[in-house]
């Protein structure tokens, strides 16, 4: 089902991000964002409802890097869960631009309380730390 799209989550503080959802994201970092439900303004991005209803099983979400320093890869897996696979790869561009992929990621509703986990993944050995700011749009969801 699709919804207006909605900022979920954003790491740069000119999107209001503060505390631990605030600044770029580095090597082996696991951030934890609320999806469904009223979605803190410390995340960053537009804060309120995305309008994700409790009983939706996956959302669909367009995952982007920004400003990447050093080549690495996102991750996105519902909390509590295994990860599998990078579903962004990332590395610095000239002229810069962001990477972006949109992705269906599961939320095992009411399990995780409607949680998902966006962990950060060094690149190539010897490409040195990773670095990016995050940003989650959703797009839609999924019900069985």
């Amino acid at each position: 089902t699709p919804v207006t799209p909605c900022a979920a989550f954003d790491t740069r503080t000119t999107e209001n991000a503060t505390g631990t959802f605030a600044g770029a994201r580095t090597g082996n970092n696991v951030t934890t964002y609320q999806i469904t439900g009223t979605i803190p303004t410390e995340q960053g991005g537009n804060g309120g409802n995305c309008g994700i209803p409790t009983n939706a099983t996956a959302v669909l979400i367009n995952l982007v890097a920004v400003n990447s320093i050093r080549a690495g890869n996102l991750q996105a897996y519902a909390t509590g869960t295994t990860p599998t696979g990078g579903v962004v790869n990332f590395a610095p561009l000239v002229p810069a631009m962001n990477n972006a992929n949109a992705v269906p990621i599961p939320i095992n509703n009411p399990i995780n309380n409607g949680q998902i986990n966006i962990r950060t993944n060094a690149g190539p050995t010897g490409a040195g730390q990773p670095t990016t700011h995050i940003r989650g749009i959703i797009l839609g969801y999924f019900t069985s």
